[in-house]
Protein backbone atom coordinates (compact mmCIF):
# COMPACT_ATOMS: atom_id res chain seq x y z
CA UNK A 1 0.00 0.00 0.00
CA UNK A 2 1.25 3.11 -1.06
CA UNK A 3 -0.12 5.97 1.25
CA UNK A 4 0.63 9.79 1.87
CA UNK A 5 -1.23 13.08 0.67
CA UNK A 6 -2.58 13.92 -2.79
CA UNK A 7 0.24 14.85 -5.66
CA UNK A 8 3.19 12.59 -4.31
CA UNK A 9 3.41 10.54 -7.21
CA UNK A 10 1.61 7.25 -6.06
CA UNK A 11 0.16 5.58 -9.00
CA UNK A 12 3.79 6.56 -10.79
CA UNK A 13 5.29 5.07 -8.35
CA UNK A 14 3.43 1.54 -8.27
CA UNK A 15 3.35 1.39 -11.67
CA UNK A 16 7.52 1.85 -11.22
CA UNK A 17 7.19 -0.94 -8.76
CA UNK A 18 4.80 -3.36 -11.00
CA UNK A 19 7.43 -3.11 -13.54
CA UNK A 20 10.60 -3.46 -11.30
CA UNK A 21 8.56 -6.66 -10.14
CA UNK A 22 7.96 -8.10 -12.98
CA UNK A 23 11.63 -7.44 -14.50
CA UNK A 24 13.52 -8.60 -11.68
CA UNK A 25 11.30 -12.05 -12.02
CA UNK A 26 12.07 -12.52 -15.69
CA UNK A 27 15.89 -12.46 -14.89
CA UNK A 28 15.45 -15.07 -11.98
CA UNK A 29 12.92 -17.41 -13.97
CA UNK A 30 14.76 -16.67 -17.39
CA UNK A 31 18.25 -16.71 -16.78
CA UNK A 32 20.60 -13.62 -17.68
CA UNK A 33 20.86 -14.54 -21.05
CA UNK A 34 17.17 -15.10 -21.59
CA UNK A 35 16.53 -11.99 -19.94
CA UNK A 36 19.16 -10.41 -22.48
CA UNK A 37 17.95 -12.27 -25.24
CA UNK A 38 14.22 -11.89 -24.75
CA UNK A 39 14.00 -8.33 -24.82
CA UNK A 40 10.63 -7.18 -26.67
CA UNK A 41 9.04 -10.19 -24.76
CA UNK A 42 9.81 -8.83 -21.75
CA UNK A 43 8.54 -5.23 -22.52
CA UNK A 44 5.51 -7.20 -23.87
CA UNK A 45 5.22 -8.96 -20.33
CA UNK A 46 5.62 -5.40 -18.65
CA UNK A 47 2.90 -3.81 -20.98
CA UNK A 48 0.50 -6.80 -20.50
CA UNK A 49 0.94 -8.12 -17.22
CA UNK A 50 0.24 -4.91 -15.15
CA UNK A 51 -3.43 -3.60 -14.92
CA UNK A 52 -4.76 -0.66 -13.05
CA UNK A 53 -8.24 -0.20 -11.72
CA UNK A 54 -8.78 3.42 -10.69
CA UNK A 55 -11.18 3.22 -7.85
CA UNK A 56 -14.17 5.23 -7.27
CA UNK A 57 -17.78 5.11 -5.07
CA UNK A 58 -19.56 3.17 -7.69
CA UNK A 59 -16.88 0.22 -8.28
CA UNK A 60 -18.05 -2.30 -5.55
CA UNK A 61 -18.67 -6.24 -5.61
CA UNK A 62 -20.58 -6.73 -8.70
CA UNK A 63 -18.02 -4.82 -11.22
CA UNK A 64 -15.06 -6.20 -9.20
CA UNK A 65 -15.93 -9.81 -8.21
CA UNK A 66 -19.23 -10.64 -9.67
CA UNK A 67 -22.99 -9.59 -10.63
CA UNK A 68 -26.25 -9.76 -12.11
CA UNK A 69 -26.44 -8.62 -15.48
CA UNK A 70 -29.92 -7.78 -17.88
CA UNK A 71 -29.64 -9.98 -20.66
CA UNK A 72 -32.82 -9.13 -23.17
CA UNK A 73 -35.87 -10.40 -20.24
CA UNK A 74 -33.43 -12.55 -17.99
CA UNK A 75 -30.82 -11.79 -15.82
CA UNK A 76 -27.76 -13.96 -15.35
CA UNK A 77 -24.50 -13.71 -13.14
CA UNK A 78 -21.70 -12.28 -14.80
CA UNK A 79 -17.56 -11.82 -13.40
CA UNK A 80 -16.49 -8.58 -12.98
CA UNK A 81 -12.82 -7.25 -13.33
CA UNK A 82 -10.54 -9.62 -10.63
CA UNK A 83 -12.07 -12.94 -12.72
CA UNK A 84 -11.03 -11.17 -15.56
CA UNK A 85 -7.75 -10.32 -14.76
CA UNK A 86 -6.69 -13.85 -13.86
CA UNK A 87 -8.55 -15.26 -17.29
CA UNK A 88 -6.30 -12.97 -18.47
CA UNK A 89 -2.95 -13.92 -17.15
CA UNK A 90 -4.13 -17.49 -17.88
CA UNK A 91 -4.63 -17.52 -21.19
CA UNK A 92 -1.07 -15.66 -22.21
CA UNK A 93 1.29 -17.64 -24.34
CA UNK A 94 5.07 -17.72 -23.62
CA UNK A 95 7.30 -17.63 -26.59
CA UNK A 96 10.12 -20.27 -26.42
CA UNK A 97 8.96 -22.24 -23.64
CA UNK A 98 9.85 -19.09 -21.22
CA UNK A 99 9.03 -19.09 -18.10
CA UNK A 100 5.30 -17.20 -17.01
CA UNK A 101 6.03 -14.24 -15.64
CA UNK A 102 3.85 -12.42 -12.35
CA UNK A 103 0.65 -10.27 -12.93
CA UNK A 104 0.07 -7.19 -11.20
CA UNK A 105 -3.21 -5.53 -10.40
CA UNK A 106 -3.09 -1.95 -9.07
CA UNK A 107 -5.76 -0.20 -7.08
CA UNK A 108 -5.64 3.35 -7.45
CA UNK A 109 -6.67 5.10 -4.95
CA UNK A 110 -8.65 2.26 -3.04
CA UNK A 111 -10.34 4.38 -0.09
CA UNK A 112 -12.47 5.86 -2.81
CA UNK A 113 -15.07 2.57 -2.72
CA UNK A 114 -16.13 0.65 -0.14
CA UNK A 115 -12.95 -2.18 -0.24
CA UNK A 116 -14.91 -4.82 2.20
CA UNK A 117 -17.64 -4.69 -0.11
CA UNK A 118 -15.73 -4.43 -3.39
CA UNK A 119 -13.37 -7.49 -2.31
CA UNK A 120 -16.42 -9.94 -1.15
CA UNK A 121 -14.55 -13.76 -1.59
CA UNK A 122 -11.73 -11.89 -2.44
CA UNK A 123 -10.84 -10.45 1.27
CA UNK A 124 -9.35 -13.64 2.16
CA UNK A 125 -7.76 -14.98 -0.96
CA UNK A 126 -5.80 -12.36 -0.41
CA UNK A 127 -3.79 -14.29 2.66
CA UNK A 128 -0.79 -15.75 1.17
CA UNK A 129 -1.55 -18.69 2.20
CA UNK A 130 -5.33 -18.92 0.73
CA UNK A 131 -3.74 -18.03 -2.79
CA UNK A 132 -4.26 -21.00 -5.51
CA UNK A 133 -7.30 -22.25 -3.25
CA UNK A 134 -10.63 -22.08 -5.04
CA UNK A 135 -13.92 -20.32 -3.42
CA UNK A 136 -17.23 -20.66 -5.00
CA UNK A 137 -19.26 -17.89 -4.93
CA UNK A 138 -22.66 -18.26 -3.74
CA UNK A 139 -25.83 -17.42 -5.84
CA UNK A 140 -25.87 -19.07 -9.51
CA UNK A 141 -27.74 -19.59 -13.12
CA UNK A 142 -30.73 -22.09 -13.09
CA UNK A 143 -28.07 -25.44 -14.92
CA UNK A 144 -25.04 -24.35 -14.31
CA UNK A 145 -22.17 -24.84 -11.52
CA UNK A 146 -21.20 -22.02 -8.78
CA UNK A 147 -18.55 -19.83 -10.23
CA UNK A 148 -15.17 -20.28 -8.57
CA UNK A 149 -12.76 -17.27 -7.97
CA UNK A 150 -8.88 -17.96 -7.09
CA UNK A 151 -6.28 -15.66 -7.02
CA UNK A 152 -2.98 -16.83 -8.54
CA UNK A 153 -0.03 -16.93 -6.17
CA UNK A 154 1.63 -14.76 -9.36
CA UNK A 155 -0.62 -11.99 -8.82
CA UNK A 156 0.46 -9.01 -6.59
CA UNK A 157 -1.84 -6.35 -5.98
CA UNK A 158 -0.88 -3.22 -4.66
CA UNK A 159 -2.73 -0.17 -4.07
CA UNK A 160 -2.68 3.71 -3.02
CA UNK A 161 -4.14 5.78 -0.77
CA UNK A 162 -4.74 9.45 0.16
CA UNK A 163 -4.88 10.00 3.42
CA UNK A 164 -6.52 13.07 3.45
CA UNK A 165 -9.39 11.72 1.94
CA UNK A 166 -9.37 8.19 4.00
CA UNK A 167 -6.58 7.55 6.86
CA UNK A 168 -4.45 4.58 7.40
CA UNK A 169 -5.30 4.07 11.27
CA UNK A 170 -9.16 4.33 10.26
CA UNK A 171 -9.20 1.66 8.01
CA UNK A 172 -9.94 -2.32 8.78
CA UNK A 173 -7.48 -3.98 10.48
CA UNK A 174 -7.73 -7.08 8.86
CA UNK A 175 -7.36 -5.34 5.39
CA UNK A 176 -4.47 -3.57 6.88
CA UNK A 177 -2.71 -6.67 7.71
CA UNK A 178 -2.89 -7.85 4.03
CA UNK A 179 -0.69 -4.80 2.72
CA UNK A 180 2.79 -4.12 3.53
CA UNK A 181 2.91 -0.38 3.81
CA UNK A 182 5.11 2.61 2.48
CA UNK A 183 4.65 6.29 2.99
CA UNK A 184 4.80 8.82 -0.09
CA UNK A 185 5.80 11.92 1.60
CA UNK A 186 6.58 15.24 -0.08
CA UNK A 187 9.89 14.67 -2.13
CA UNK A 188 12.21 17.42 -2.52
CA UNK A 189 14.89 15.67 -5.05
CA UNK A 190 11.54 14.40 -6.65
CA UNK A 191 10.20 18.19 -7.09
CA UNK A 192 13.42 19.40 -8.88
CA UNK A 193 13.81 16.62 -11.01
CA UNK A 194 10.21 17.03 -12.55
CA UNK A 195 10.72 20.58 -12.75
CA UNK A 196 14.37 20.05 -14.50
CA UNK A 197 12.72 17.73 -16.92
CA UNK A 198 9.31 19.46 -17.39
CA UNK A 199 11.15 22.56 -18.15
CA UNK A 200 12.61 21.64 -21.31
CA UNK A 201 8.49 20.52 -22.46
CA UNK A 202 6.91 23.85 -21.15
CA UNK A 203 9.14 27.11 -21.44
CA UNK A 204 10.68 27.80 -24.72
CA UNK A 205 14.22 26.81 -25.41
CA UNK A 206 15.66 30.28 -25.43
CA UNK A 207 14.86 30.58 -21.82
CA UNK A 208 16.64 27.42 -20.81
CA UNK A 209 17.71 26.26 -17.68
CA UNK A 210 20.32 27.64 -16.45
CA UNK A 211 22.43 27.71 -13.62
CA UNK A 212 20.96 30.81 -12.04
CA UNK A 213 17.57 29.74 -12.79
CA UNK A 214 18.32 26.12 -11.39
CA UNK A 215 19.14 27.79 -8.02
CA UNK A 216 15.68 29.70 -7.89
CA UNK A 217 14.09 26.03 -8.39
CA UNK A 218 16.13 24.98 -5.45
CA UNK A 219 14.22 28.12 -3.53
CA UNK A 220 11.28 26.69 -4.68
CA UNK A 221 11.77 23.61 -3.02
CA UNK A 222 13.11 25.23 0.30
CA UNK A 223 9.57 27.21 -0.06
CA UNK A 224 7.88 24.24 -0.33
CA UNK A 225 9.12 22.58 2.44
CA UNK A 226 8.57 25.41 4.57
CA UNK A 227 4.86 25.67 3.40
CA UNK A 228 4.57 21.93 4.38
CA UNK A 229 6.26 22.32 8.09
CA UNK A 230 3.69 25.39 8.82
CA UNK A 231 1.03 22.69 7.70
CA UNK A 232 2.20 19.97 9.55
CA UNK A 233 2.22 22.16 12.46
CA UNK A 234 -1.22 24.02 11.89
CA UNK A 235 -3.61 23.28 14.77
CA UNK A 236 -6.36 23.38 11.91
CA UNK A 237 -4.76 20.52 9.39
CA UNK A 238 -1.88 18.72 10.41
CA UNK A 239 0.71 15.86 8.07
CA UNK A 240 -2.03 14.79 6.40
CA UNK A 241 -2.55 17.98 4.70
CA UNK A 242 0.54 18.40 3.52
CA UNK A 243 0.75 19.45 -0.28
CA UNK A 244 2.77 16.80 -2.67
CA UNK A 245 5.92 17.81 -4.80
CA UNK A 246 3.78 17.30 -8.42
CA UNK A 247 1.31 20.62 -7.42
CA UNK A 248 4.53 22.76 -7.03
CA UNK A 249 6.17 21.53 -10.38
CA UNK A 250 3.18 23.14 -12.17
CA UNK A 251 5.70 26.15 -11.92
CA UNK A 252 6.86 25.18 -15.55
CA UNK A 253 3.45 26.00 -17.30
CA UNK A 254 3.73 29.27 -15.65
CA UNK A 255 6.70 30.00 -16.27
CA UNK A 256 6.51 29.16 -19.90
CA UNK A 257 2.94 31.02 -20.33
CA UNK A 258 4.94 34.43 -18.81
CA UNK A 259 8.03 34.02 -20.87
CA UNK A 260 5.38 33.66 -24.41
CA UNK A 261 5.59 37.09 -24.72
CA UNK A 262 8.85 38.06 -23.58
CA UNK A 263 11.88 38.61 -25.93
CA UNK A 264 14.74 39.07 -22.95
CA UNK A 265 15.45 36.36 -19.94
CA UNK A 266 14.74 37.71 -16.91
CA UNK A 267 18.18 38.72 -15.41
CA UNK A 268 20.25 36.41 -13.53
CA UNK A 269 17.65 33.47 -13.77
CA UNK A 270 15.13 35.72 -12.17
CA UNK A 271 12.15 33.36 -12.99
CA UNK A 272 10.33 32.95 -9.80
CA UNK A 273 11.55 35.89 -7.11
CA UNK A 274 12.95 39.47 -8.23
CA UNK A 275 16.36 40.93 -7.24
CA UNK A 276 14.44 42.70 -4.40
CA UNK A 277 13.49 38.94 -3.10
CA UNK A 278 9.44 39.71 -4.46
CA UNK A 279 7.66 37.15 -6.06
CA UNK A 280 7.64 37.22 -9.89
CA UNK A 281 4.09 36.61 -11.70
CA UNK A 282 4.78 32.47 -12.50
CA UNK A 283 5.32 31.94 -8.54
CA UNK A 284 2.24 34.22 -7.92
CA UNK A 285 0.08 32.65 -10.03
CA UNK A 286 1.24 29.25 -9.09
CA UNK A 287 0.15 30.47 -5.18
CA UNK A 288 -3.33 32.27 -6.51
CA UNK A 289 -4.76 29.72 -8.37
CA UNK A 290 -3.08 26.26 -7.14
CA UNK A 291 -1.81 26.71 -4.00
CA UNK A 292 -4.57 29.10 -1.74
CA UNK A 293 -7.64 27.41 -3.55
CA UNK A 294 -6.36 23.93 -2.54
CA UNK A 295 -5.46 25.77 1.63
CA UNK A 296 -9.21 26.98 1.44
CA UNK A 297 -10.70 24.28 0.49
CA UNK A 298 -8.42 22.63 3.37
CA UNK A 299 -9.56 25.11 5.75
CA UNK A 300 -13.49 25.44 4.58
CA UNK A 301 -15.31 26.64 7.97
CA UNK A 302 -12.23 27.13 9.74
CA UNK A 303 -12.51 30.68 11.74
CA UNK A 304 -9.13 30.80 11.82
CA UNK A 305 -8.60 29.90 7.45
CA UNK A 306 -7.50 33.81 7.06
CA UNK A 307 -4.92 33.90 9.41
CA UNK A 308 -3.72 30.51 8.80
CA UNK A 309 -3.59 31.33 4.72
CA UNK A 310 -1.36 34.50 5.61
CA UNK A 311 0.87 32.47 7.50
CA UNK A 312 0.95 29.96 4.71
CA UNK A 313 1.41 32.64 2.01
CA UNK A 314 4.68 34.15 4.38
CA UNK A 315 6.16 30.63 4.21
CA UNK A 316 5.67 29.99 0.68
CA UNK A 317 6.32 33.38 -1.27
CA UNK A 318 8.05 35.31 1.70
CA UNK A 319 12.10 36.51 0.86
CA UNK A 320 14.09 33.15 -0.12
Amino acid sequence: MLYGPPGTSKTWQAGKLAETLIRQEAMKRWGAKQFFTHAQALDKAVKDNVFRLQLHPGIGYEQFIRGLRLEGNVTRYRTGYLPWVVTQLEAQQHPDGLAPLPGVLILDEINRTNVSEMLGEAFSLLERDQRGKPVQLPGFDEGQQPDVLVIPEDLYVIATMNEIDHSVESLDFALRRRFLWRECPFDRDALIEIISTRWAQDVAVRFGLDEAAIEQVHTLADRAEALNAEIENSAELGRHYQIGHTYFADITFFVGTWTEGRKNRPPNGTYLWNSRGNPQPPLADLWQRSLEPLLHQYLAGSDLRADEISRFAEAFLGRP
